[in-house]
Formats: C-alpha cells, sequence, structure tokens
C-alpha cells in the first residue's frame, strides 16, 4: 500500500461515527445530507466521506423523549477519492467490510444544551465493538426546512482500526474529526 493509501485509508476511520452521505432514511433528506471526516497520517489532513447510509431520524424539540436517531452505514461506501485506497480501508486491518459491513449509531437520549442546541447520547457499533458515544448537535431553520449539524472527535483505536503495520500513531493519529449535516423532513403535528 502507498503513503497515500495510507493517509486516505486512515481519513476514513470514524466518520461513519454518526452520520453519512446516502440513499435512503425516513426522517432526513439524504441528497441533502453528508458527513465528512478528516484524519492524519504522518501529519498531513486527508478528507473523505460515506456515499450511502440509511437510517431513522425522529426530531421533536419540543417533546425530546419521542425523538430518536439511528444511523446504519454501508462502510463499502466509503469514498475517499481514490479506488486503490477505498479497497484498502475496506480490508482486514481497517473496516473488514465482509465481516462487518455496517457502522450503526442508536440514539438511547437526545437532550437540550441550551437555545438550538442539544446532545444525542446513544451507542456505536463498528466492527462488531460498542462503545457509548456523545454527539453534540445544533438545530437551525434554514427556509422550510429544519437542519441539524455537529462534529465530535472518535479514536479509532476504540474500535480495532488501523491495524498491522497502520497501528502506530505516529504514522496515523488516533484522533479522527467528524462533521455531520442532516436536512430533517418536517414531522407532522410536531
Amino acid at each position: 500500500m502507498s503513503i497515500r493509501s495510507g493517509r486516505i485509508a486512515a481519513a476514513a476511520l470514524f466518520s461513519l461515527g454518526l452520520l453519512a452521505q446516502g440513499s435512503q432514511g425516513a426522517g432526513f433528506v439524504p441528497e441533502k445530507s453528508e458527513i465528512t471526516f478528516v484524519s492524519k497520517q504522518m501529519g498531513v489532513e486527508l478528507q473523505g466521506r460515506f456515499r450511502k447510509f440509511d437510517g431513522d431520524i425522529v426530531f421533536h424539540p419540543a417533546d425530546l423523549a419521542a425523538s430518536k436517531a439511528r444511523i446504519e452505514v454501508d462502510l463499502a461506501s466509503v469514498d475517499l477519492g481514490a479506488a486503490e485506497s477505498e479497497a484498502e480501508v475496506r480490508g482486514k486491518d481497517w473496516f473488514q467490510v465482509a465481516s462487518f459491513p455496517k457502522g450503526v449509531f442508536q440514539s438511547t437520549q437526545i437532550r437540550a444544551k441550551g437555545p438550538d442546541h442539544y446532545e444525542a447520547v446513544g451507542k456505536f457499533t463498528l466492527k462488531g465493538i460498542t462503545r457509548e458515544l456523545t454527539v453534540p448537535i445544533s438545530v437551525r431553520r434554514i427556509g422550510n426546512q429544519s437542519v441539524a449539524e455537529g462534529g465530535f472527535v472518535m479514536k479509532r483505536t476504540d474500535y480495532n482500526i488501523g491495524q498491522g503495520a497502520w497501528a502506530d500513531p505516529e504514522a496515523v493519529a488516533i484522533d479522527v474529526s467528524v462533521k455531520f449535516r442532516f436536512t430533517l423532513l418536517e414531522m407532522p403535528g410536531k
């Protein structure tokens, strides 16, 4: 694998954490939704995204107990801008897509943190490993739609991502920054 392939593969590590650019889902508009991510290899920032996701988002600011999010990311849909790097990151040292085709976030609670600011608390599963994850989110109106945006940092080593030659944190940074944007469908009666 080339250094470029490794750098790009590292960038994809945790972008699936919560949200992604994608296919079909209830509660959001996929073609107006995205997730981007940044990782570093040898100190160089690398960016990527996922092309496909599915899921369900229900958001009622006046009734947060009824609000929820479940996102399933198709790991094979990683977009790194280079076919060789995408093939590498699908393999055993990274996502191991043949055995673990999806990354899944399931909220257990959505709570207010201030005007138009929230946290989604839940469980994130990747490569058969499940960990708690808290994701800060802001929600704002753009025209006649609501847009949820946020970002967080994940540690690749929490999910055995980047093994073998890529395990060294001097070669591939442990932290991966994730940013997302979901355009939400309106919920009738809420």
